[in-house]
């Protein structure tokens, strides 16, 4: 009998595993591959949600991104082709960037306009966080409920430190609010648009050789 074929030699001894082949190991890495493409896929859907909660989701995407094209530069897993380019990171950075710029410059005109100081605008965003979890159970339809929630907490929020000032009454105070959740909710939809276009671009390059 050929030892090869046993998997013993002539004298008894087990002979040793041969390397995995090259289509084997090709095999592998696309698996890896799928496994990443898909990763980054579902950190795009999650991100709309996670966005009117209030979390960097924008960036929970580019980290994703980075941390793929780092690991296949640095050996951790074997990537066939580059997924992400660096200018594709680039592009969904400067992209993040201009999505937390239009955040705190709409949230801080908002209530500017109705008058508000900067403890409204303060206020606007601890009433905007818990506002979204609690509009996204008390009113269960996808986004409408997290964004309707957010926008009145951060109107609350606003007011209610709006209030902490002497110079300022319960009538006034409650414009601010408005303003401030008008502020919150056009941030938020500017937001969600650039993520939109984000996600578009990354599971784009990750499906698409």
């Amino acid at each position: 009998m050929d030892p090869a074929r046993s998997g013993r030699a002539e004298n008894g001894q087990a002979l040793a595993p041969e390397p995995p082949g090259p289509g084997q190991g090709r095999r592998r890495a696309r698996s890896i591959e799928i496994a990443a493409a898909s990763v980054v896929t579902l950190v795009c859907l999650l991100a709309p949600v996670l966005i009117v909660l209030g979390l960097p989701a924008t960036w929970l995407m580019v980290a994703a991104a980075l941390a793929i094209k780092g690991g296949a530069l640095i050996g951790w897993w074997p990537i066939l082709e580059p997924m992400f380019s660096w200018t594709t990171i680039g592009v969904v950075a400067a992209l993040a960037l201009l999505a937390d710029v239009t955040d705190t410059v709409a949230g801080a005109l908002g209530a500017k306009r109705a008058g508000g100081s900067r403890r409204s605008y303060i206020g606007a965003i601890i009433g905007g966080i818990p506002g979204a979890i609690i509009g996204t159970f008390m009113l269960p339809v996808p986004l409408v409920g997290t964004l309707a929630g957010g926008a009145i907490g951060a109107g609350l929020g606003a007011m209610l430190f709006q209030l902490t000032s002497a110079q300022h009454t319960i009538g006034s105070a409650s414009k601010v609010g408005a303003g401030a959740a008008a502020g919150w909710l056009v941030a938020v939809i500017i937001k969600l648009v650039i993520a939109l276009i984000v996600g578009a671009i990354l599971v784009t390059a990750a499906w698409i050789d």
